[in-house]
């Protein structure tokens, strides 16, 4: 995870020099994103901003800064799980451990 200078950085160079998005979703309930996001968000108004909320993270003061946000539901996890085995080359395979079914 990149740490939130580090994420404003790269905001502030998607925006401001290359104008890439017009909405960004962060994935994380860290509150320490709180000024990053405030200084986004006076710079650019018009670009919004949203949080994805991980299982078990309230995020109250990230929710009241962002423009939108979700929460992260076990469906969403369950449903987005790769195959119980993945074949690869050489005859060898990826095993999902058995304590994630």
């Amino acid at each position: 995870m990149l740490a939130p200078s580090c994420l404003c950085t790269r905001v502030f160079y998607f925006i401001y020099i290359q104008d890439k998005f017009d909405k960004a979703y962060i994935i994380s309930g860290d509150s320490d994103l709180i000024p990053s996001i405030e200084a986004v968000k006076t710079l650019f108004p018009h670009k919004q901003i949203g949080v994805i909320i991980p299982i078990g993270r309230p995020a109250e003061l990230l929710k009241l800064k962002c423009d939108f946000h979700m929460k992260i539901k076990e469906k969403h996890l369950t449903n987005s799980m790769l195959p119980a085995i993945i074949p690869l080359e050489n005859n060898k395979k990826l095993i999902c451990p058995q304590s994630w079914h």
